[in-house]
C-alpha cells in the first residue's frame, strides 16, 4: 500500500518539535535583548561616571581657590572672571555646572541618575595646597525595569593648581 500525506500522529510530532524549537530559540532572543539592555546600562553609567569625575578633576585643577565645599555643592574662584564662581551641584537628576552668569548645563545624560555626590574641601600644611575630595554614585535611570539597574561610585581627590 503507497501511503501519500502524513499520518495525525507524524503532524502531532512535528508541530510538537516546532514548538519546542520554537520556545528555545524565543528564550535565546529574550536573554540576548536582556544582555544588550544590561550591557547598555553599565556603558551609560561608566561612560557618565568617567566624563564627570574628568570634568571634575580639570575645573578643581585650574581653580584659584575654594569659595565652599558641602554636601552636593562646590562653589570654586577662578582667576578668568567670565567662569568666576563656577558651581557644581544636583540639579533634579543630573549634575550641573554653572560658570560665572551663564546658565548652568547638565554634565550628564538623562538617562543616569546622581545617585550620590559629595564635596569636601581639604587643607594641606604641607604642601601648603588645597584640595578637593569628592564622591560621585551614578545610577542608570531605569524606570521600574529590574533589568537595567546599574550603579558605579568614584572617589578622588583633585588639588588646587595654585
Amino acid at each position: 500500500m503507497n501511503q501519500k500525506g502524513f499520518t495525525f500522529i507524524e503532524l502531532i510530532i512535528y508541530i510538537a518539535i516546532f514548538a519546542v524549537i520554537s520556545l528555545v530559540l524565543t528564550d535565546f532572543f529574550i536573554t540576548l535583548a536582556k544582555v544588550r539592555a544590561q550591557t547598555e546600562a553599565r556603558g551609560e553609567v561608566r561612560q557618565n561616571l568617567a566624563r564627570t569625575m574628568e570634568r571634575l578633576s580639570q575645573v578643581i585643577h585650574s581653580a584659584s581657590g575654594v569659595n565652599s565645599a558641602s554636601g552636593n555643592t562646590l562653589s570654586l574662584a577662578m582667576t578668568d572672571s567670565a567662569k568666576n564662581p563656577t558651581i557644581f551641584t544636583v540639579t533634579g537628576n543630573a549634575l550641573t555646572i554653572q560658570e560665572g552668569a551663564s546658565p548652568a548645563t547638565a554634565l550628564t545624560s538623562d538617562k543616569v541618575i546622581i545617585g550620590k555626590l559629595f564635596f569636601a574641601s581639604i587643607n594641606n600644611p604641607s604642601p601648603a595646597k588645597k584640595s578637593v575630595q569628592l564622591s560621585v554614585t551614578v545610577d542608570y535611570d531605569a524606570k521600574e525595569r529590574p533589568d537595567y539597574i546599574y550603579s558605579s561610585s568614584a572617589t578622588t581627590t583633585a588639588v588646587l593648581r595654585n
